[in-house]
């Protein structure tokens, strides 16, 4: 709650949402806690790669608006994410800017202000997209950081150690850390 007592208005930025076929970071598990504590959620994510939703509503905005999830006082906003499929750095690069330009634009366009936005971390796009939602909305900013992005990245052969983009994305991702505070419930 608040400091008056009263439920916080919270949005949660994540790239990775259940269910998904890549991991999960337990993103909705801190959903359903925060909502049981009773504060009214906003959750903006990528539609999963596993999901088979029959009724899909496209908005001005991009995005979907989902009714396959029902979690107390929560609200869903599903990203359609552009697909990039060179299978190069700069594929996977553009395919999570059209997440972070996607997720920034339905944020900012959201009723009303916000008291927390919290990035689930990876990745550092969804880290940029809520810095900047949190800022226009006059929120504090949290990071749950689950996983560190960069060595993710480079794990899964994203991005190749010491080019450009994987010294550009350590810039990112110290600069993100450096924004926001630590969540963990």
């Amino acid at each position: 709650m608040s400091s008056n007592g009263e439920p916080n208005k919270i949005l949660i930025i994540s790239q990775y949402f259940f269910p998904t076929a890549e991991k999960n970071y337990e993103v909705k598990e801190t959903i359903e806690k925060l909502a049981e504590q009773g504060h009214n959620i906003s959750v903006i994510a990528r539609k999963s790669s596993a999901e088979t939703v029959s009724e899909i509503k496209n908005t001005k905005f991009y995005f979907i608006e989902q009714d396959a999830f029902t979690i107390k006082n929560t609200k869903f906003y599903f990203i359609e994410q552009d697909a990039f499929t060179s299978g190069s750095e700069w594929g996977y690069v553009f395919q999570n800017i059209s997440f972070m330009w996607k997720a920034i634009k339905i944020g900012s366009a959201l009723e009303g202000n916000f008291d927390i936005v919290i990035a689930t971390m990876p990745t550092g796009f969804a880290g940029i997209a809520a810095n900047i939602v949190a800022g226009k909305k006059g929120a504090k900013l949290y990071l749950d950081v689950k996983d560190n992005w960069v060595e993710s990245a480079l794990a899964s052969n994203y991005i190749s150690n010491g080019s450009p983009i994987h010294k550009a994305a350590i810039m990112v991702e110290n600069w993100v850390l450096k924004r926001g505070e630590k969540f963990n419930l």
